[in-house]
């Protein structure tokens, strides 16, 4: 049997484009083969994390369940008469909070989930937070947060019957267990919390030593690897969101692999910087982390012609190059060339940086088409929705609405990046690293791709375009989005790439390696 070992400490970051065993466990769930998901990470809201992805009914097993007592436990509602804030609060709701007054006075905060489910109840005294009760999905408080001057102090952690296990100090991360309720714990002093959760994996796995696993690497988890007796059975997942390169490029990851049984890694890149590192080839396998599934996008079937552009990757002076290229081209099809085409350009970036990005392609804008601008905004240009035919339009129109096609998102789901490249043309990441998922997401979707970088997924003039040059952005543009042909015949190339990195051959080789006895 294989057994998975993922890193979903953080599941509020975490979708299926930057975890990297959330795709080969797919792949075993659509399989005949034998396995199981070893949740070794404190995850309250486990059950709902399991459920975004259609993991809910596979065979997962989670340490903290165990350990707090919580296993085969059933979901209760939560009653707010029993959370401990003062008498006589008054409830005001809203649509991800519910705040609690008391004489005006703010002292408390219930934060609801995914599900609605009570998740978080803060309590405030004088203003300041004392108190944060952190509830497991099935209405059970798991663990408590205690705060002085408003900065975090230590957690403690709870069995179902409300007593501490022991508590995690946030200035060292070092832990001290109760010994009067120590469930099962070895040790009164622990220096983090993997300490713990390592010891109940090998407790776990005591009886289990033919089993083989596949663990993500993170800078928390290596040191504990290597003490395994049974690391010899380890495949290790390196991927970038999880491992630091401060840790990935030095010597000692070097000893501490060498006694695994392989390494997957996800990109040549990775694999080139391994190898420089001294690790042995045969401990290496290039693998792609997400199964593909063929699910064509619909872009033909839309008028407009849309372009996702990925700029998360790129600082201003890059992604300001990349925004006037494309801009340009819209405007040569739209006004020089006189086309009816329409498109949309859909920017990925980071939350933060929305508000930013707006206003530039404002300036840009601005800088572009001065007159045009200036009487769109003093409201002589018509209504976008009344543009209707090409003869009735002029360049005030065809500018205006070159400008409401452009749409910037922060697409912090997977299903959200799924909805849009369905409907997508063609991507864009210029990226010294592109996105590996949304790579394997567009070829899933016949789509081609513009690169900077070469990569496994991506094949110049086939299912995309590798700059020489970032000048070459608009050849590119024009290959792709002027020539229906090259389209088809990236979709066609595309159709045959995902048979390589279909869940079957993800699920094939993981087990290749444990079989072969790589």
């Amino acid at each position: 049997m294989i057994i998975f070992v993922p890193s979903w400490k953080d599941t509020a970051s975490i979708d299926g484009g930057t975890d990297d065993l959330i795709g080969p466990i797919r792949s075993f769930i659509l399989s005949e083969e034998k396995y199981q998901i070893l949740v070794s990470d404190y995850v309250p809201n486990l059950r709902y994390f399991l459920h975004r992805f259609d993991l809910l009914e596979s065979d997962y097993f989670s340490i903290f369940d165990e350990l707090q007592g919580f296993y085969g436990m059933e979901q209760k509602a939560v009653d707010f008469k029993n959370i401990n804030f003062p008498c006589e609060v008054i409830f005001t709701y809203t649509p991800r909070m519910i705040l609690a007054f008391q004489n005006n006075v703010l002292v408390g905060k219930i934060l609801l989930g995914e599900g609605s489910q009570v998740s978080e109840v803060h309590h405030f005294r004088e203003s300041q937070l004392q108190m944060i009760d952190i509830y497991d999905d099935r209405g059970f408080i798991s663990s408590q947060k205690f705060y002085r001057n408003n900065a975090l102090e230590y957690t403690s952690y709870l069995d179902s019957a409300g007593e501490e296990i022991f508590v995690q100090f946030a200035w060292r991360g070092d832990c001290v267990v109760n010994l009067k309720n120590n469930h099962g714990l070895k040790h009164e002093y622990y220096d983090s919390i993997e300490q713990i959760q390592f010891e109940c994996i090998e407790s776990k796995l005591s009886d289990q030593r033919s089993q083989q696993l596949v663990v993500t690497a993170t800078n928390d988890n290596l040191e504990y690897i290597n003490n395994l007796c049974w690391k010899h059975q380890i495949i290790l997942s390196v991927s970038q969101t999880h491992l630091k390169k401060t840790y990935e490029y030095n010597s000692r990851f070097k000893d501490i692999v060498t006694n695994l049984k392989n390494i997957f890694v996800d990109s040549s890149r990775q694999f080139d910087d391994f190898i420089e590192l001294g690790i042995p080839k045969d401990k290496l396998r290039k693998t792609s982390s997400f199964d593909t599934r063929l699910t064509l996008s619909i872009t033909q079937e839309l008028k407009e012609e849309i372009v996702l552009l990925d700029i998360r990757r790129l600082n201003q002076s890059e992604y300001s190059d990349v925004l006037i290229s494309i801009i340009s081209y819209f405007e040569k099809e739209r006004i020089a060339e006189e086309t009816s085409r329409k498109f949309k350009l859909i920017i990925r970036t980071l939350p933060q940086d929305k508000q930013v990005i707006l206003e530039y392609i404002d300036v840009i804008f601005l800088n572009k088409f001065p007159k045009e601008m200036s009487k769109i905004q003093v409201g002589e240009a018509r209504n976008i929705d009344n543009i209707v035919l090409k003869k009735s339009l002029s360049k005030i129109d065809i500018v205006q609405e070159l400008r409401t096609s452009i749409v910037v998102r922060d697409m912090n789901s997977e299903e959200e990046l799924l909805k849009t490249i369905h409907q997508t043309r063609l991507v864009i990441d210029l990226a010294e690293e592109p996105d590996l998922f949304t790579q394997i997401v567009a070829i899933s979707a016949g789509i081609p791709q513009i690169n900077s970088t070469a990569s496994d997924y991506v094949t110049h003039k086939e299912n995309g375009w590798i700059l020489a040059d970032w000048s070459e952005l608009i050849h590119g543009l024009d290959y792709y989005l002027s020539n229906l042909s090259h389209w088809q015949q990236a979709r066609t190339f595309s159709i045959d790439k995902i048979k390589k990195y279909s869940g079957y051959n993800l699920c094939k080789s993981i087990l290749e390696v444990f079989l072969r006895g790589e």
